[in-house]
């Protein structure tokens, strides 16, 4: 998960991650240098599953993701943002989807968007 300037949608973004009835799982979180309240809330869980890590500067999307990916161990990788909400099937789903179908590399899910008020 990358995470820039996003402190107001980080915490419930993480919970939603962490909340999944799927639990064997890395959870890979890298600050692209935010200069908001970002990492202390990032740092705030103590979650086993979480490894942090930190761009000193902003650095981006792409290397974000590539940092974060080179300490991905897992044998799949679910992308998301610091502002999605992973509702808590989402990573059962998507592990029994692809092991029952070996010959896929890649799969998607759809979005549901809430606009505030």
């Amino acid at each position: 998960m990358p995470a820039y300037n996003c402190e107001g949608y980080v915490e419930n973004s993480i919970k939603g991650i962490l909340a999944q009835g799927y639990e064997n799982f890395e959870f890979v979180i890298v600050n692209d240098g935010s200069t908001d309240s970002t990492k202390s809330k990032i740092r705030s869980f103590s979650d086993g599953r979480i490894k942090y890590l930190e761009n000193a500067t902003n650095r981006g999307l792409v290397a974000t993701l590539n940092l974060g990916l080179g300490y991905c161990g897992g044998k799949y990788i679910l992308r998301a943002d610091a502002d999605d909400y992973a509702f808590p099937y989402i990573m059962e789903n998507f592990v029994r989807f692809m092991e029952a179908h070996p010959d896929y590399v890649v799969c998607g899910a759809n979005i549901r968007i809430r606009y505030a008020d």
